[in-house]
């Protein structure tokens, strides 16, 4: 390997770790689903996530390696297999970048939501440009958990939707509403009527007796 080999891979990675951020915000707006998927399963399942972006790595690692070793077309399509699996590995990343945001919440979010996702970028990406450590450990780390993550965001869901609880005082406003709507001869109790049978037992003389 020349000079020539590493600069190229030293810019290319340099060149992913500072469109993080706008890989990120661009999920977050365009695809918020995905996003919060990713950033669950690397909130819930972190070693889960992991295992299977090392799965899934090795697969396409491998698939590439094997297009790569054919004539000059199956070398553009392994090439291409290569760039897909970087880019799904970033888009991954952007859920790790969502949940380091979100863990360093600040009041400025509630307005600015997007400044979660920017920050947390920002976090990973200088711990991913720390000499060795974050070159050879946070980075691979980093890279095989958004391919798991984005994996694993790309199954369907089964988990029921649970509806949210009403607060109390929402529950005690719709009670009152109702009751002022509705008339107030609807709350009265109705007259029972009189049984015909106990007419029918006594004859019109004793009736009038009574």
């Amino acid at each position: 390997m020349i000079m020539s080999d590493v600069a190229s891979i030293v810019a290319t990675v340099l060149a992913a770790l500072l469109a993080m951020p706008c890989i990120a915000l661009i999920y977050g707006v365009f695809f918020p689903g995905f996003a919060r998927k990713a950033e669950m399963r690397v909130s819930r399942n972190p070693i889960a996530t992991f295992f299977v972006g090392l799965i899934v790595m090795g697969v396409v690692m491998g698939f590439a390696a094997l297009l790569g070793q054919g004539n000059a077309a199956l070398k553009f399509l392994s090439a291409i297999v290569a760039m897909g699996g970087a880019w799904a590995a970033l888009s991954g990343m952007s859920g790790i970048a969502a949940r380091i945001g979100h863990a360093t919440a600040s009041p400025v979010d509630k307005d600015r939501p997007w400044r979660a996702i920017v920050r947390g970028s920002v976090i990973l990406e200088m711990a991913c440009l720390f000499p060795v450590v974050g070159w050879l450990l946070i980075y691979p780390i980093a890279l095989v958990m958004g391919m798991g993550a984005s994996a694993l965001a790309l199954l369907p869901s089964f988990a029921p939707q649970q509806a949210a609880p009403l607060p109390v005082q929402d529950v005690a406003a719709r009670i009152a509403a109702a009751a002022a709507s509705a008339p107030l001869a609807s709350f009265a109790a109705p007259s029972a009527p009189a049984p015909q049978s106990a007419f029918a037992a006594v004859g019109p003389e004793e009736v009038m007796h009574r």
